[in-house]
């Protein structure tokens, strides 16, 4: 499709002559050479997915393994916070509170 306007490449941030093929992705426009995965560079054919994340294209392979990273971070900090409120009733438990006193010699 042609741009019409001259204006700015998504990816590459240069100008877009307005005579010049380009492909869009909701209100982002590139050039031909710059659509392809801005994670690994490839580049799309005919009837290939991408997905528009955080305003980067990414092929599919790289959004699922995105998705994949978010959900281990999602259960990590989760561990995390379990792991802390352990740690927490486990110095309670070593300093005393909620048990006997120990006896003074």
């Amino acid at each position: 499709m042609l741009f019409g306007t001259t204006g700015y490449c998504s990816a590459c941030s240069k100008m877009i002559p307005a005579f010049e093929m380009v492909m869009r992705a909701k209100g982002n426009v590139y050039h031909l050479e710059c659509f392809a995965c801005q994670q690994c560079s490839h580049r799309f054919c005919v009837g290939d997915r991408y997905y528009l994340c955080d305003n980067k294209i990414l092929c599919e392979y790289d959004y699922e393994e995105r998705l994949a990273f978010a959900k281990m971070s999602y259960g990590y900090n989760a561990l995390t916070q379990i792991k802390r409120q352990t740690q927490s009733l486990n110095d309670d438990i070593s300093s005393g509170y909620g048990s006997p006193s120990p006896k003074s010699s």
